[in-house]
């Protein structure tokens, strides 16, 4: 027999025998839950005594015998052959036992108590005498009195009592045994369950070699070290040639349990049922059990190793214990449970959880907290069980209103995971508000799914059925239809009647605060005020499906405020919460802004990332008209990235046709037009920047920081000879600025800088970094610092010049946008600067040789310096004979190879 970690207990038990050979008696009390071993532990020390020629009485006591007066005297003294010298005294002694079915347990006791002590006693002159009992919990009263009879007197008798007790000591055993244990000749040890360690070296034994560290965890959890769970376990992997718990398993699981009260293996199913640690009361209400019924079984379930903090320590162990709980049952306690739960006030949801199990019929209250526990789901951001239940109180309700408010909350929280299952509700729900079912709160998630997935037609038809509700003196639907107003305004203004700028509320509605004050910041630009209670109400606003529009249109406005460092810091923080959420519509919207803000401060490559990540996070097909956002972002990008191969497949992408009729539609045109005007299709990008501008004029959202499409449009026409026109459009976009918007005025006056005489273009310039430096836009800032080098060129102030192309190279390479370097067209970068190589030549040699070495042409060069061709031939003779050099090749081979 292996038994691990017992040695302790080993040497206490070979010292009572040797003890016992000098006539010193001695009891040993081992008590363990069950399964750790005692039974094993017990018949360790019984081979060891036989071994050592003493004679060794073993019993057996069983909860079914308990009732039998006497049963465990005559186990011993009829399971073992005895000395023959007392055999005739053996069977006298039992014969008296069998006529006692008229006396009591104390009359017994004294009638037997002293015969039984004598017995032993002669047993123990002829022969060390070892008396093994095994659980003695279940020991009959009459034996039990015997037994402490004889235990009180074997002190000076070579006699060693041997006791195996549970851990769980019956109230009556414990007040009985008590005063044995202040003797000192009795000694009691507990057996713990294995430990990790030990574990582990049971599983070598068995497998014949030592377990890998995840089996050895895992055979831990799975048995809290019990070694009648872990003997179990070795069969089911020794049979399934892996860690899988079996039918060994859960059949040791059962067998632990019905070795104790029914109520044991009752509370722990109920456990199992009810998701581990359910209040007591539950537990014994559902199971009709007595008061502690609960916590008796909990202290059993921990010591036997099967729990731990309250809760099973593997899934497998509450299977095990439902396999032995027949279906119609567990539907009876399911709603017993819910019914309790109920009737204490606990959570909709936890009671739903019973009722949707037990299958429970309708009653008064369940309809309604059904739809309640949907509310709360949905709030928990567990949409799978918001759905099952919806599903099953279908059949429940009779109350038309409900199920259709309770399909539109579904909506709210399950809209962009499923756009075909979205779109088969919209018409569904739409026909509910106009016959009055759909409550009029559901009105604008209602609206905002129509736009969203290019149905926004009918958005109309949603603020009629509204208006009809307000004629009849339903404030709420008044307030509903003002706030779809507001909202389409900026989202879709063909959808909605031109909207009142008035006031923006202090307080009131979430909503039509955050939608005015983004209408405001899009037809003029926002105020540093506004600014300050857009940031304010981010503050304040708690992140749930209801508010993702109005903090989405806050941090929008934002972006479209100049502010794009704050808009970025408010996208992470919500970004965050749509995660913890599980939200990735959410989600995927947040990282478009972010990308849109990046790309506000030159941070290409953050954008590009972002913008990417956005349609990963939410399939373009589920992006619906917003899908211009990220596409026009990633369209930018490209462009300024030089990417012309993955530019037009973004160009090129299918969009809904309704996407023109939105916010999202003057992005993806705006950009369109850019990508034109970088193919040089000057008037396919003139007709998008002029199509952009009239519609952000006709729906009144024309503020330059929003979209400058004049700018754009200026650039088309600069480039095909109509510079009047142009300088019109810049002026007119600077007329709607002021400089508290750095940004857009610093690129307006870039754009105008290239309509104005070179001797005043410097100073126009020189205003637009200084505003430029301020924004935070440091592509921009590195362009018109690119610009201004050219201009002081031309007026001959090469120092100047060389400075604002140094200026403008450090940008870039200080802000990670390298990939821009060649198109900003720099006369000279660093390695021209710092080669002492180039030291030979002139200012104007240098910077040739520094474009000549990057690749350009000799008219690429003359284009970016504003030279003729021959000019540019001139200068790199002189600079192959001054530098030693043949071609190109070698002149690019010989900066290259410098340090």
């Amino acid at each position: 027999m292996f038994l691990i970690e017992r040695s302790d207990e080993t040497k206490v038990f070979e010292k009572s025998l040797q003890e016992s050979e000098q006539h010193r008696g001695s009891v040993l009390l081992v008590t363990a839950p069950d399964g750790c071993g005692k039974t094993e532990l017990l018949h360790q020390f019984a081979d060891h005594a036989r071994s050592e020629q003493m004679l060794t009485l073993i019993a057996n006591c069983v909860r079914s015998e308990r009732h039998f007066p006497l049963g465990i005297m005559e186990q011993l003294l009829t399971q073992s052959e005895l000395p023959g010298s007392l055999t005739d005294e053996v069977t006298t002694l039992l014969e008296s036992t069998k006529d006692i079915a008229e006396l009591d347990v104390l009359e017994l006791s004294v009638r037997f108590s002293e015969g039984f002590h004598k017995l032993f006693a002669k047993l123990g002159k002829i022969h060390p005498l070892v008396l093994c009992i095994d659980d003695v919990h279940d020991i009959d009263r009459v034996s039990l009195h015997c037994l402490l009879y004889l235990i009180r007197r074997i002190r000076n008798e070579r006699i060693v009592v041997i006791l195996t007790e549970r851990e769980d000591m019956t109230p009556g055993h414990s007040l009985i045994l008590g005063d044995l244990l202040r003797r000192a000749h009795v000694r009691r040890f507990s057996l713990a369950p294995l430990s990790r360690g030990g574990t582990e070296r049971l599983l070598a034994h068995h497998l014949g070699t030592a377990p890998p560290e995840p089996t050895a965890a895992e055979s831990f959890l799975l048995t809290g070290g019990n070694p009648l769970l872990l003997h179990a376990l070795i069969q089911d992997m020794q049979k399934r040639a892996g860690l899988v718990p079996g039918h060994a398993y859960q059949q040791a699981v059962v067998e632990l349990l019905r070795r104790h009260e029914p109520h044991v293996l009752r509370m722990a199913q109920g456990r199992a049922l009810f998701s581990g640690a359910s209040p007591n009361q539950l537990l014994e209400h559902s199971f009709e059990a007595g008061p502690g019924a609960a916590d008796h079984a909990l202290r059993i379930l921990t010591q036997l190793g099967l729990v731990h903090e309250q809760d099973f320590r593997h899934p497998q162990i509450g299977t095990a214990l439902l396999a032995n709980l027949a279906l119609d049952e567990r539907a009876v306690l399911h709603r017993r449970a819910a019914q309790l739960l109920y009737e204490q006030g606990a959570p909709a949801v936890e009671v739903a959880h019973h009722l949707i199990a037990g299958g429970a019929t309708a009653t008064q209250w369940s309809a309604p907290l059904l739809a309640e526990a949907v509310d709360q789901a949905l709030a928990e951001n567990d949409t799978a069980f918001a759905r099952e239940t919806f599903e099953y109180a279908t059949t429940q309700f009779a109350d038309a209103g409900l199920k259709s408010a309770i399909k539109a909350k579904l909506l709210e929280y399950t809209w962009g995971s499923n756009p075909e299952a979205t779109i088969r509700t919209l018409y569904p729900l739409l026909a509910e508000l106009r016959a009055g079912q759909l409550p009029v709160r559901y009105a604008f998630s209602l609206v905002r799914n129509l736009v969203w997935y290019c149905h926004g037609d009918r958005a109309e038809e949603v603020l009629a059925a509204l208006e009809a509700r307000a004629a009849l003196h339903d404030k709420q639907a008044a307030a509903e239809a003002e706030v779809i107003r507001c909202w389409l305004s900026v989202s879709q203004p063909t959808s909605a009647e031109t909207v009142a700028e008035g006031a923006i509320p202090a307080d009131g509605d979430l909503r039509l605060r955050a939608f005015r004050m983004l209408k405001s910041a899009l037809r003029h630009g926002a105020s540093a005020t506004e600014v300050t209670e857009a940031e304010q109400a981010l503050r304040y606003t708690e992140f749930t499906a209801q508010t993702f529009e109005p903090v989405f249109s806050l941090i929008t406005l934002l972006i479209h405020s100049e502010q794009a460092d704050k808009a970025i810091t408010w996208c992470d923080k919500v970004e965050r919460e749509a995660v913890s959420a599980q939200r990735p519509e959410f989600r995927a919207q947040l990282l478009a802004l972010r990308a849109q803000a990046l790309l506000r401060q030159g941070d290409l490559a953050g954008a590009y990332q972002h913008a990417r990540e956005s349609l990963t996070v939410l399939a373009p097909a589920a992006w619906g008209v917003a899908v211009g956002l990220p596409l026009a972002i990633l369209i930018e990008v490209c462009l300024d990235l030089r990417r012309e191969d993955e530019v037009g497949g973004y160009v090129g992408h299918p969009v809904p046709p309704e996407m023109y009729q939105t916010r999202y539609g003057l992005h993806f045109v705006y950009a369109r037009g850019l990508h034109h005007l970088a193919a040089g299709q000057l008037e396919a990008a003139a007709a998008d920047f002029d199509k952009c501008g009239q519609l952000m004029e006709a729906w009144e959202l024309d503020s330059p920081t929003f979209i400058s499409w004049r700018i754009g449009a200026a650039e088309a026409r600069r480039r095909a000879g109509d510079h009047d026109d142009a300088r019109h459009l810049i002026a007119d976009q600077l007329a709607r600025l002021s400089r508290d918007q750095p940004r857009t005025w610093g690129v307006s006056l870039t754009a105008m800088a290239e309509l104005t005489q070179p001797a005043e273009r410097h100073a126009v310039l020189t205003e637009a970094t200084e505003m430029l430096n301020r924004s935070g836009d440091h592509l921009q800032l590195a362009r018109a610092l690119t610009k201004l080098g050219h201009a002081y060129e031309q007026l001959g102030e090469d120092g100047s010049a060389r400075t604002m192309f140094q200026r403008a190279q450090q940008t870039v390479k200080d802000y990670d946008a390298d990939p821009v370097w060649p198109q900003l067209e720099f006369g000279l970068d660093a390695l021209a600067v710092d080669d002492p190589v180039l030291e030979s030549l002139s200012y104007a040699e240098q910077r040739v040789a520094a474009l000549a070495a990057h690749g350009a042409t000799n008219r690429q060069i003359s284009v970016r310096l504003h030279i003729t061709v021959s000019t540019v031939e001139q200068h790199l003779t002189r600079i192959y004979r001054k530098l030693g050099v043949k071609d190109r090749k070698d002149l690019a081979g010989l900066l290259r190879s410098r340090p």
